[in-house]
C-alpha cells in the first residue's frame, strides 16, 4: 500500500491486537476533528529516537486500514464484505469523518463487493446512512429478506421505519 509506513510519519496509530499504522497528523486532522483534538493535546514523547509517538485507538485493524486508505488521497480501497463496510462506516462516525466519505459521492455503492442488495441495505440502515440505504433498497427484490445471514441480523433494528416496504423497494 502506498500510504503505509511513510518515512516522514509523525504518529503511529495502534489498532486492536497491536497492529501499527504509521500516519501523518496533518492528514488525520484534516479528515477528522476528533483526531485534530487528540493531536492538540500533549502526546507522549517519542518512544525511541526514530519512532513517532503511538496513539492507541482500539479499532479493528482491518477497518482502520481501509479507513486510512479512504482518508489518504489514494484510490478506493477494496472492501470484501458487508461487516467490514459497517466497521468502516462506524469509524467514520467515531472520528466524525463523514464528510470524507460523503465527498466521494456514491463511494459506498461503488465499492468492489457484490453482496445481495439487502445486505447493503441492512449495513447502511444500521449506520444511519439513509441515502445509501434507500438506493440499496431500490435494488432489493422484495422476496430477498430471507437471504439475510446470521452476522448481519444484529445490525438490524426493530424500527419499522427502516424496513423496506413494497412501495419503497419497487418505487410504487
Amino acid at each position: 500500500m502506498e500510504w503505509q509506513n511513510p518515512p516522514d510519519a509523525d504518529v503511529i496509530l495502534r489498532a486492536s491486537g497491536g497492529k501499527e499504522f504509521h500516519a501523518h497528523k496533518l492528514v488525520l486532522s484534516l479528515a477528522s476533528p476528533i483526531f485534530r483534538d487528540v493531536f492538540s493535546l500533549a502526546l507522549p514523547t517519542k518512544t525511541e529516537p526514530a519512532k513517532p509517538p503511538i496513539v492507541d485507538v482500539h479499532d479493528p485493524p482491518e477497518a482502520l486500514e481501509i479507513f486510512l486508505q479512504i482518508i489518504y488521497p489514494m484510490r478506493n480501497p477494496s472492501i470484501n464484505d458487508p461487516q467490514t463496510l459497517a466497521s468502516v462506516l462506524r469509524l467514520a462516525d467515531k472520528y466524525d469523518a463523514k464528510a470524507v466519505l460523503d465527498a466521494r459521492k456514491d463511494y459506498a455503492l461503488s465499492i468492489p463487493i457484490d453482496p445481495p442488495p439487502i445486505h447493503l441495505y441492512v449495513v447502511f440502515s444500521a449506520c444511519g446512512r439513509e441515502k445509501e440505504a434507500e438506493a440499496a433498497a431500490r435494488r432489493v427484490p422484495f422476496t430477498s429478506l430471507a437471504v439475510l445471514s446470521g452476522p448481519l441480523l444484529p445490525l438490524m433494528t426493530v424500527d419499522s421505519r427502516t424496513l423496506p416496504t413494497a412501495d419503497r423497494v419497487h418505487g410504487y
